[in-house]
C-alpha cells in the first residue's frame, strides 16, 4: 500500500497501469493487450476512469486452472487524479476513485496470471493473509508467518511450513483442471519457453491430481506414515442383507493397507453368506447384534474396535477408490476428533441444495441442522452425517459413544455425538477425499413408512437433541418451527395424527431427557 501510494504521488502520466510480476500481456495474435491500450487512448481525455479487464488465470502449474476461477477483473488501469488515495483498515489497502470516475469492463482475455507457482512454504503462509491482516495485532503477530507459525500447527500438525505447505497443495490442486486452449487461446509468447521446458508439473495417479512434481516425494513421505494408522470401518445393518453385501464387497477392494471391517448385524434372521465371507476375509468381522436400534449397533461395533479410528458407513454405499485413504488423510492435527466424507446421493429426491457457506452447520436459534457435504473444498463443520464419517476412537469413547436414547428412525443421533465431541474441545472437518455414493434403500435399517410414526421420532430425538445441547431461550423459535412442520404434514395428510403424533413425541423426549439426568 505504501510503495502504491508513493508510486501515485510520483506518477507524471495521465493514465496508470498497474501490473504484478506474475502477470504476462499478449504481444502477438488477434487478442494482445494493445486492444486496451488503443480503447483506453480513444476515451475522452477530460473524463476519469478505472477500467476492468480480465485475467485469465492459471493455477498449479502453466497448464491448469480453478473452475470457480478460469478469470478475475481488477481495477489495473486508471487515469491519474490528485485526489486518489489508498484508505488504510488495519493492513488492508484499496484505492478510493472519486464518484466522477467512470468504470469500465472489458470482457476481452489478453493477459494471463501465474497464481500460486511459488514454493510450498510461502503459499501456505499466504492461506492465512487475510485472516493475518483483519486481525490487526501488530504487537502479538507483527508479520504474517509469526500468525502462520501458530496455525499449521493446529491445520497440519506440524512446524515445518514445507510439510505444512505440501499438504495445503494438495487441497489446493486437486479439483484443478486443464487449461483450455480453445476457449481462451494460445499462451503468450512470453510463456511458451517454460511450456517447452516447464520447472515442475502436477502429477497425476489414477486419473487424478496427487500433487505436483516439486513436492511429491515429501506428500509420499508423510503418507507413509498415515498409513500405517489402523482403521475399522464398522457397517450397522438390519434386514438388508443383499445390499450389505455388496457394500462389504466394494469396501474390500480397498487398498489401504491397515483396515478391518466390522458388519453389526441386528436382522431378523442372521446372515449365513456375511458370516462365511469373514470367514475367508481377515479384513472382514461379522457379529451378529443383540441389541436393535442405530446407536446401539454403532456402539456394539466400536466396542468390538481396536483400531485408532473408527468409520461408520451406512449398509447401501458404494465407496470411491481411496475412500479409507481419504479419511486417514483428512486428520492433520492433533486436534481434529471426527471427519465428515463426501456424499453423493443416488436418489434425486434426497439431493437438497445447501449454500456453501452452510454446510455442516448448527443453527442455534432454529434447530436448522444443514447438510449439503458436496463441497470440493475442506472445511471446519459443527456435525457429521451417518452415512459417511469416522472419528478418533479414543475421542468417541471417551465422550461415551452414541447415546441409545436417540430411538426409532435415529433421527439426529449423529448429530449428538458430534456436538459433544467439539464441546470437549475437539473439532471437526469435512473432507471431499473420502467420497461415496448413498444409495438410499428404502426398506429395511431404520426405514418407517408411518408418517405418524415418523413423526413421532422426529418430535422425540430433536426435544432430547435441543435440550442436551441447544441454548434454552430459543425455545420459542425452536418449538414454533417443529410446530410448523407438523402443520405441513397435517395439511399433506388430511389428518391430525401427525400433530398428535409430533407433539407427544416432543413431550416424551422431554421425560427421557429427565430419566436420563437421574
Amino acid at each position: 500500500g505504501e510503495v502504491c501510494d508513493r508510486a501515485l504521488l510520483n506518477t507524471t502520466c495521465h493514465w496508470i497501469l498497474r501490473w504484478d510480476g506474475d502477470m504476462i500481456a499478449r504481444t502477438q495474435g488477434e487478442n494482445t493487450f494493445g486492444r486496451i491500450r488503443d480503447f483506453a487512448f480513444s476515451l475522452d481525455p477530460d473524463r476519469y476512469y478505472a477500467i476492468y479487464f480480465p485475467h485469465i488465470r492459471l493455477e498449479g502449474d502453466l497448464f491448469h486452472q480453478a473452475p470457480d476461477q478460469l478469470l478475475h477483473h481488477e481495477e489495473w488501469l486508471f487515469t491519474y487524479s490528485p485526489e486518489l488515495y489508498h484508505r488504510r483498515t488495519g493492513r488492508f489497502r484499496e484505492v478510493i476513485y472519486p464518484l466522477y470516475y467512470k468504470r469500465i469492463y472489458i470482457w476481452e482475455t489478453t493477459s494471463f496470471h501465474i497464481a500460486s507457482l511459488d514454493d510450498p512454504a510461502s503459499l501456505v503462509q499466504r492461506k492465512y493473509w487475510e485472516e493475518w491482516r483483519k486481525l490487526n495485532d501488530f504487537t502479538t503477530f507483527p508479520t504474517l508467518a509469526s500468525y502462520a507459525k501458530i496455525h499449521i500447527r493446529e491445520d497440519y500438525e506440524t512446524d515445518s511450513f514445507e510439510e505444512a505447505g505440501t499438504l495445503y497443495l494438495r487441497e489446493s490442486f486437486r479439483n484443478l483442471v486443464p487449461y483450455d486452449r480453445e476457449k481462451f487461446g494460445d499462451y503468450p509468447e512470453l510463456i511458451k519457453p517454460y511450456i517447452e521446458n516447464p520447472l515442475f508439473r502436477l502429477v497425476y495417479r489414477a486419473g487424478r491430481i496427487a500433487g505436483r512434481s516439486d513436492i511429491i516425494e515429501i506428500l509420499d513421505r508423510i503418507d507413509e506414515k498415515k498409513m500405517n494408522t489402523s482403521v475399522d470401518v464398522i457397517i450397522p445393518t438390519r434386514n438388508r442383507e443383499e445390499i450389505t453385501i455388496s457394500t462389504v464387497e466394494k469396501l474390500l477392494n480397498d487398498k489401504y493397507p491397515d483396515f478391518r471391517i466390522i458388519v453389526c448385524d441386528q436382522s431378523d434372521t442372521p446372515s449365513e453368506h456375511i458370516q462365511k465371507m469373514s470367514e475367508s476375509h481377515e479384513h472382514l468381522l461379522y457379529h451378529r447384534a443383540v441389541s436393535r436400534g442405530l446407536p446401539d449397533g454403532r456402539n456394539e461395533g466400536l466396542l468390538l474396535s481396536k483400531a485408532e479410528i473408527v468409520i461408520f458407513v451406512d449398509d447401501d454405499i458404494i465407496p470411491e477408490q481411496g475412500f479409507i485413504e481419504g479419511h486417514i488423510r483428512a486428520y492433520k492435527s492433533e486436534t481434529t476428533g471426527g471427519i465428515a466424507g463426501k456424499i453423493v446421493e443416488a436418489r434425486p429426491e434426497a439431493r437438497k441444495f445447501v449454500h456453501p457457506g452452510k454446510t455442516g452447520k448448527v443453527n442455534y436459534w432454529t434447530g436448522g441442522l444443514y447438510r449439503g457435504y458436496t463441497l470440493e473444498d475442506s472445511i471446519e463443520v459443527d456435525h457429521i452425517q451417518g452415512a459417511n464419517m469416522s472419528f478418533k476412537r479414543e475421542i468417541l469413547v471417551k465422550t461415551g459413544g452414541f447415546d441409545t436414547n436417540f430411538g426409532g428412525t435415529a433421527f439426529f443421533e449423529e448429530t449428538d455425538v458430534c456436538l459433544r465431541i467439539r464441546k470437549s474441545g475437539y473439532r471437526l472437518r469435512y473432507t471431499p477425499e473420502a467420497v461415496l455414493t448413498h444409495l438410499g434403500v428404502s426398506s429395511g435399517g431404520t426405514r418407517i413408512k408411518d408418517i405418524g410414526k415418523v413423526n413421532y421420532w422426529y418430535g422425540h430425538n430433536f426435544s432430547l437433541l435441543f435440550l442436551k445441547h441447544f441454548p434454552r431461550y430459543t425455545f420459542p423459535v425452536w418449538f414454533a418451527i417443529r410446530c410448523f412442520k407438523f402443520l405441513r404434514d397435517i395439511i399433506i395428510t388430511l389428518s391430525l395424527r401427525p400433530l398428535v403424533s409430533g407433539l407427544k413425541g416432543m413431550w416424551d423426549g422431554y421425560r427421557t431427557y429427565k430419566n436420563s439426568k437421574k
